[in-house]
């Protein structure tokens, strides 16, 4: 098996993976990867109404392997946006 890095970027922050995680397969790997961006949504957005969120794979010798992105948007919109505060 080879060993994987899933390194997560919130907007402009970077998370790297400093542990890494094996993977028999690519297939494997990618749903590792959406995993990682659904669990990190509901870990840790707060109030913010836009996130941009990206799960960047790479391989023992830092090759890129595949990157997923998610982008995460809330607009609130009708008569409710005016009375609206955060």
């Amino acid at each position: 098996m080879a060993k994987y890095y899933f390194d997560v970027r919130d907007n402009d922050v970077v998370y790297p993976d400093e542990d890494g995680m094996e993977q028999s397969s690519l297939a494997n790997v990618r749903a590792e990867a959406i995993q990682t961006l659904a669990e990190y949504v509901r870990s840790t957005l707060r109030d913010e109404t836009r996130h941009t969120l990206r799960v960047d794979v790479h391989d023992e010798d830092s090759r890129p392997v595949l990157h997923a992105v998610m982008v995460f948007e809330v607009e609130i919109s009708g008569p409710a946006a005016s009375g609206y505060s955060q």
